[in-house]
């Protein structure tokens, strides 16, 4: 593609704040739906590239790379095709984890693996909570890598405890948090269903994280084709103590009956308030708000939960 080059370059520049900011080095360089070329996403984890693409932009390869290190002096640049094994094309393949900077935190990243480890269009969200989590106690649940609730304890959380039901995501948490020189023990790591602890633990929390996959798998005796809401809302709101807040992602192209804090409230007889609404950030441009990923957090009437 003759304006391939062109198009990186242009979308490399239009990102110099993020090339400038301390403690930021983990970014989208090249967001395809929106910058010319849908299907080809181009991620920034330090020294590491990471190329996201159909099996149609093969031949491509060579010319994005000769880009990329026009750009910038990339260590390793890495090819994910769609469905297919990632590739290392220039560099190579890091034996042990990658440390990256996001917001000043660092987080472990491995470029190989199917999920790197960090999702870098929820940024924005991890700023809101370092800044909103001193002295409260969190619950992160579907915590992944525990991107989420490490922000949360780097903005002085009192507490987070993180729920996911792989022990291979609950390892990568400890070891992000140890990273950070952050404490952490066998108790703030859950193994379990999330609706299953909800069930069982008596804990009231102080801010809650809810970022369910695009597609629930099979948690409270049915399979559902969204982050089904409809049932862990009111799960939720249970263990969440007064005054508390409760933060909700809502994924790409989600339904648009889930599309608004209206929608929301009509899953609880609480009564909500919107204190922040938030969008994936300038890397990840869209001229459809629907195709972006969306966070609201709500905060509860404190006298609606006593009792």
């Amino acid at each position: 593609m003759a304006d391939l080059p062109q198009l990186i370059q242009k979308a490399w520049q239009q990102r110099a704040l993020l090339h400038a900011a301390a403690g930021q080095n983990t970014y989208r360089i090249f967001h395809g739906f929106s910058e010319g070329l849908p299907g080809l996403n181009i991620d920034r984890y330090a020294t590491t590239a990471l190329i996201s693409h159909p099996a149609a932009l093969h031949d491509d390869l060579t010319i994005i790379t000769a880009t990329l290190l026009n750009c910038h002096s990339f260590d390793l640049i890495v090819s994910r095709p769609q469905k297919q094994p990632a590739k290392v094309l220039r560099g190579t393949a890091p034996t042990i984890p990658l440390e990256v900077l996001d917001n000043h935190i660092k987080f472990q990243i491995e470029p190989l693996a199917a999920n790197p480890g960090l999702y870098l269009d929820a940024r924005p969200v991890r700023t809101w909570l370092k800044q909103h989590s001193e002295n409260r106690r969190i619950l992160n649940l579907f915590a992944h890598t525990g991107s989420l609730g490490l922000a949360a304890s780097m903005g002085q959380a009192r507490s987070v405890i993180h729920v996911d039901t792989q022990k291979r995501s609950l390892r990568r948490i400890r070891n992000n948090y140890q990273l950070n020189n952050l404490r952490i023990d066998d108790r703030d790591l859950v193994r379990k269903n999330v609706f299953t602890y909800l069930r069982q633990t008596s804990a009231r929390f102080d801010g809650i994280i809810l970022d369910p996959p695009p597609r629930l798998p099979r948690l409270s005796r049915q399979t559902t084709k969204d982050q089904n809401f409809q049932s862990l809302i009111p799960a939720v709101l249970e263990n969440l103590a007064p005054g508390g807040w409760l933060l909700c992602f809502f994924h790409r192209n989600a339904p648009k009956y889930l599309s608004t804090s209206a929608d929301i409230q009509k899953l609880t007889s609480h009564p909500l308030t919107a204190l922040w609404t938030g969008t994936s950030g300038d890397d990840f441009p869209e001229t459809n708000p629907q195709a972006k990923l969306r966070f609201t957090v709500y905060q509860i009437e404190v006298g609606s939960l006593l009792g």
